[in-house]
């Protein structure tokens, strides 16, 4: 969502599973929960409340997020539709930063049984794609003007001229791909320690969950499995404790495994800097650094998370 507030391209939507489920969707979400029976996705083109929806940007198990324009305020924005509500947008509206994607309200709309989240809208796509594009690159190729050519690509799938006079854009111009991989894991980092500084772990940091301005900023957006002592709705962790098993540290696997003792108030921000540094990993190289399956010798001793949360504690 850019700083004039205007949702990320759209993103293949991820499949998801609870605990001991399907190994390769590499996705998780409220383990134990089933996502509510849906009934009826807006389509584009439709109003719903006070928006009109323009086209459809991404969507999970629980929610899609359309780009909308609100009637009211005459504004582009992202606009996340789910059936259920969570405390994603008291989470974010405690935050003020400029590396996290700001989140302007939300309200239930009963008779269509959905619930809106509205937040700014950043036309510049995720660091999804560019680890998407940098992956087939010869690593002599890579360079800060990959990433500005990911997002200009973006930009002008929507008809946006890139900003002619933006310091960062002319900074990633001169940039090595460590350098603007330092540059992006800044960013985040700063956003990581402000959102710990205010009691909010994010617990899902990847690369689809970072977004990029029109200048390249990456922003660090849904915190829709985040922790937060100071939201009252957000009081049982185990009810919103998820992520994605491809970036999670070990004691998240074990956190969310039907069979170990580790509960989710025993997370910290560590778990945060651990994700992120396979998001790093993983941009700067092309690949992850940690093993997505359990041992075949462990796969059948306790949990299939357990299993992995024990692979990746051994040394390889």
């Amino acid at each position: 969502m850019d700083e004039k507030g205007n949702p990320p391209p759209e993103a293949a939507p991820e499949r998801t599973h609870a605990s001991g489920g399907s190994q390769d969707s590499l996705a998780t979400r409220a383990f134990g929960a089933q996502p509510p029976q849906a009934q009826g996705t807006p389509e584009v083109g439709e109003t719903v409340d006070d928006f009109l929806l323009m086209d459809r940007l991404g969507a999970g198990a629980f929610a899609t997020v359309y780009l909308a324009h609100q009637r009211s305020m005459r504004r582009t924005v992202a606009l996340k539709v789910s059936e259920t509500q969570d405390a994603e947008a008291q989470t974010l509206a405690q935050l003020d930063h400029p590396n996290i994607v700001r989140v302007y309200d939300q309200r239930g709309v009963p008779e269509r049984g959905v619930h809106l989240v509205w937040m700014e809208y950043l036309p510049g796509g995720t660091l999804e794609e560019l680890v998407r594009q940098a992956r087939p690159e010869a690593s002599g190729e890579r360079s800060g003007r990959l990433l500005l050519r990911v997002v200009d690509e973006v930009l002008a799938q929507r008809s946006i001229k890139p900003p002619s006079d933006s310091l960062l854009r002319d900074a990633y111009k001169a940039s090595s791909w460590p350098e603007t991989v330092c540059r992006i894991g800044a960013q985040l980092a700063e956003a990581l320690d402000y959102a710990h500084g205010q009691g909010v772990l994010h617990r899902d940091v990847k690369p689809g969950n970072v977004l990029l301005g029109a200048n390249g900023r990456a922003r660090l957006a849904d915190f829709n499995v985040s922790s937060a002592a100071a939201v009252a709705d957000a009081s049982d962790a185990e009810a919103s404790l998820g992520g994605s098993i491809a970036y999670m540290p070990p004691e998240q696997l074990e956190a969310c495994s039907a069979t170990h003792p580790r509960t989710a108030d025993a997370l910290d921000g560590r778990s945060d800097l651990y994700a992120l540094g396979v998001l790093l990993w993983e941009l700067l190289t092309g690949r992850r650094p940690l093993p997505e399956q359990p041992r075949a010798d462990d796969e059948e001793d306790g949990d299939l998370l357990e299993a992995l949360g024990r692979a990746r504690r051994e040394p390889y």
